[in-house]
């Protein structure tokens, strides 16, 4: 797995075949590199990786390669060269990578540069020729490499700090070859999500997610952390609806989410506005309501805004939301840029405004400590339960927090709820079932629906809420103008 810790935006450039015919055609096909303050040259067909400063920039020609070698009275053959490199600010400093299969030919080709014997620990230095060199034996009999740097006499002494002290300790083979820093996607797009006056960029951290998408593909952690940062990010956007479907949808595929696409009027209890009506006859009787929320799918937070209303009437007053940060909301009445992460999205930040005009108390739970789950629940309970035996309370949680399953290691945070303080929760999952169909809410009949699940809840719905379907059934139609 590739650890990520950027400073600086970050590419992903495939370095251009540059030798028809060659043996090192194919290495090069998996050859990436990364640009960031630092640039990353990667081979994953030899497993091998170095980091070096990001004013490099790579010149793939064959005839750029051969003129700088003959400049240089490099007589080395360029077919050998996996890539070349030079500065694009002054001095003028030069990089070459040279691959061998085999040591006879490596040794036969460096003879003429005076190199004889060269171990790996040993960096060989030419004071007169203004080079430095390092032969690299690579992991597993997969060949040679040789990293050359080269420089003129005025900048050989930047040149040989620079690759003593840093390019040549971080080069790496074998199995670590991919252990380098590049930064987590959520912490990439956060970095442009504020503008230098200090309000939120929306579109340009979509953007670089964007620009980035393939430096996260290097595993399926990093990449389901990447769908979840891009999917975010695009939710806080209302004309990337249909391109947010397709990360969802990926991120779904990605995590091994029942099917839900069989899903049609057949396996519904009870659909579209007919659902609301469903969900306050269940919660009339009820405590505490607990939902759950796919954070980077904002219609999730349109149902409870639906809902907020007959809620309240039914004796709902607290609205516990994970997502808050913010302990002055009460006295604020809506959301402010660092009122949470998650509340900047627009609909979030919505329901809040809404439920304070409503009347409802809100507060945000969520603790990050070793107990979390169990924190969680105190929280809730502390906030509500604690003070008012007799109130009601209604929960919007991440994902599988409300699972109910009561185990005897680690429970989430509605068992603990329930196993503590002796309150069963009314759960409410919104992330299990997905469907393309018309529907745009539905009740999920579990008898005739497949019986493994990610979590345990009392009621699934498909949610596929929108906009304009929001403002039609809340009766307020100039909502979204």
């Amino acid at each position: 797995m590739i650890r990520i810790l950027l400073h600086s935006v970050v590419f992903f450039l495939p370095l251009v075949v540059f030798i028809a015919c060659s043996p090192i055609k194919d290495l090069q096909k998996n050859e990436r590199i990364l640009l960031d303050w630092d640039k990353y040259y990667l081979n994953d067909s030899l497993k091998f990786s170095y980091a070096f400063p990001g004013d490099y920039q790579v010149f793939p020609e064959r005839k750029v390669i051969k003129k700088s070698l003959r400049r240089n009275n490099l007589y080395l053959n360029p077919k050998y060269c996996l890539a070349y490199f030079q500065t694009n600010v002054d001095p003028l400093l030069e990089q070459y990578l040279f691959y061998y299969k085999d040591k006879t030919t490596a040794d036969k080709a460096f003879s003429k540069l005076g190199v004889y014997g060269l171990e790996r620990e040993a960096p060989f230095i030419d004071s007169l020729k203004y080079l430095v060199l390092k032969k690299i034996p690579l992991a597993n009999d997969r060949g040679i490499i040789y990293l050359i740097g080269k420089s003129a006499g005025d900048a050989f002494h930047s040149l040989l700090s620079e690759y003593l002290e840093s390019i040549f300790p971080s080069v790496k083979t074998g199995d670590d070859y991919r252990d380098i820093d590049i930064t987590d996607a959520f912490t990439l797009a956060e970095e442009y999500a504020w503008d230098e006056d200090s309000l939120i960029n929306y579109l340009q951290p979509v953007k670089k997610l964007y620009q980035q998408k393939m430096n996260y593909n290097y595993d399926i952690q990093m990449h389901n952390y990447y769908l979840q940062a891009l999917g975010t990010y695009q939710s806080r956007i209302t004309n990337l609806e249909s391109e947010q479907e397709k990360t969802i949808q990926e991120w779904r595929t990605l995590n091994n989410y029942l099917d839900a696409k069989l899903i049609d009027s057949s396996h519904c209890v009870t659909i579209d506005e007919k659902v609301l009506d469903f969900l306050i006859d269940r919660c009339k009787s009820e405590k505490i309501v607990m939902f759950n929320e796919n954070h980077f799918s904002p219609n999730n937070r349109l149902l409870v805004m639906l809902l907020l209303q007959t809620l309240y009437d039914a004796g709902y007053r607290h609205l516990a939301l994970e997502m808050l940060w913010d302990t002055n909301i009460n006295e604020r009445g809506f959301t402010i840029s660092k009122s949470g992460f998650y509340t900047r999205e627009p609909m979030a930040s919505n329901l809040i405004r809404e439920a304070k005009r409503i009347g409802f108390n809100v507060f945000g739970y969520d603790d990050f400590s070793k107990d979390r789950e169990k924190k969680q629940s105190e929280n809730i309970y502390n906030n509500t339960f604690k003070v008012d035996s007799l109130t009601k309370v209604v929960v919007l949680a991440g994902f599988g927090h409300i699972h109910e399953k009561i185990t005897t290691n680690r429970n989430r945070m509605a068992g603990e709820f329930k196993n503590t303080y002796h309150i069963d929760p009314l759960t409410i999952d919104q992330t299990e079932y997905k469907t393309n169909s018309n529907i745009k809410l539905a009740i999920i009949d579990t008898v005739i629906t497949p019986k493994r699940k990610n979590l345990q809840a009392d009621i699934y719905v498909v949610n596929n809420l929108n906009y304009d379907t929001f403002a039609q059934w809340n009766h307020c139609i100039d909502f979204l103008m």
